[in-house]
């Protein structure tokens, strides 16, 4: 089983070193991955947070940036099936 941590806004930022208004801001312009509505609470995987942060201190250009967003959200249409529980074919 895969275990997959998320991280409220609050967090994010804290790990950033931002404000709100800068996040949401990035997250406008396609500089960061917006976050999943879980219920009622806003959350981010902490793998894209440690993802983003990686590039920003490689020294990712904005576009760079962009497409990484663009993959981490198409990664999580794929997540489903890398974490459903594998059937055993009957023999």
């Amino acid at each position: 089983m895969v275990d997959i941590h998320f991280l409220r806004p609050t967090a994010v930022q804290q790990r950033r070193g931002g404000g709100h208004s800068k996040l949401y801001d990035d997250i406008a312009a396609e500089l960061w991955p917006p976050f999943i509505k879980f219920g009622r609470c806003s959350v981010q995987p902490a793998h894209e947070v440690d993802a983003m942060l990686a590039a920003i201190v490689a020294g990712a250009t904005p576009d760079e940036l962009r497409q990484l967003v663009r993959q981490l959200v198409a990664e999580r249409k794929n997540a489903p099936a890398k974490l459903a529980p594998h059937q055993a074919s009957a023999a």
